[in-house]
């Protein structure tokens, strides 16, 4: 586990704006696992989903989300500022580096 003695994190950070621990949650557990939930900046989004965007600029047919890309752009640049925030708070710094992730996982809201 992330040793942080908070389970919920406001950020202050172009990239990330909120972390929570949600394994702390009742009824989530994670046998053991650490599981956080990161949660991006309005800037970073909306440049995120100018960066690559959902629809087809031609046709404006949806187009899905890819795990793959989410992993690699948006959720490591999600990880990396968490691990900026960490290093930069006297009460965390203790728990860098970060172990490695058993799974991650994205979602895009709002494109």
């Amino acid at each position: 586990p992330v040793q942080v003695p908070l389970d919920a994190i406001s950020c202050d950070d172009d990239t990330l704006w909120f972390a929570a621990r949600t394994s702390s949650k009742p009824g989530l557990e994670a046998g053991g696992l650490d599981c956080w939930t990161l949660v991006s900046t309005p800037r970073y989004a909306v440049a995120e989903v100018a960066r690559v965007p959902m629809q087809d600029p031609k046709t404006g047919a949806f187009i899905p989300q890819d795990m793959s890309y989410l992993r690699e752009a948006p959720c490591a640049d999600l990880r990396a500022a968490f691990e900026r925030m960490l290093g930069a708070s006297e009460h965390a710094a203790s728990s860098l580096p970060l172990p490695k992730a058993v799974y991650v996982g994205g979602q895009r809201w709002g494109s």
